[in-house]
């Protein structure tokens, strides 16, 4: 018999913030590798391109209003800071919100989802 273990659910926050209402979020870190072929070689390797980081956060919306007022850093166009546990890693870059969408309807809860863009992810264990 395979011997159980504990899981983490993971925090995340943003501009210091720690998202309470957090439904979700994923992280995507893209390298951007641009590939390289050749006549001879075909595909024959890489060269490093501009990394970037892509986050989405799913939040529930509390009749009191946003856990994180993403459409403020939105409309002010301000760098924000993403940090997030996850396991036994501490990810954390700073970037921008790039998008934000809200939702209601009937049989289900409002909830608001933002995008953030930014830098390459740095990794540490805590």
């Amino acid at each position: 018999m395979a011997a159980l273990q504990i899981y983490d659910r993971g925090a995340v926050f943003f501009g210091g913030q720690l998202l309470v209402e957090c439904v979700s979020f994923t992280v995507k870190s893209d390298p951007k590798l641009n590939p390289i072929n050749t006549m001879q070689k075909g595909f024959a390797g890489v060269s490093p391109g501009a990394e970037q980081t892509d986050i989405e956060v799913t939040e529930a919306l509390p009749r009191a209003g946003f856990d994180y007022d993403a459409l403020t850093a939105l409309q002010g166009v301000e760098v924000v800071e993403f940090v997030c546990y996850l396991g036994s890693k501490k990810l954390k870059c700073k970037g921008f919100i790039s998008g934000l969408d809200m939702a209601i309807g009937v049989d289900k809860g409002a909830e608001v989802k933002f995008n953030f863009m930014g830098s390459p992810l740095e990794s540490s264990a805590f």
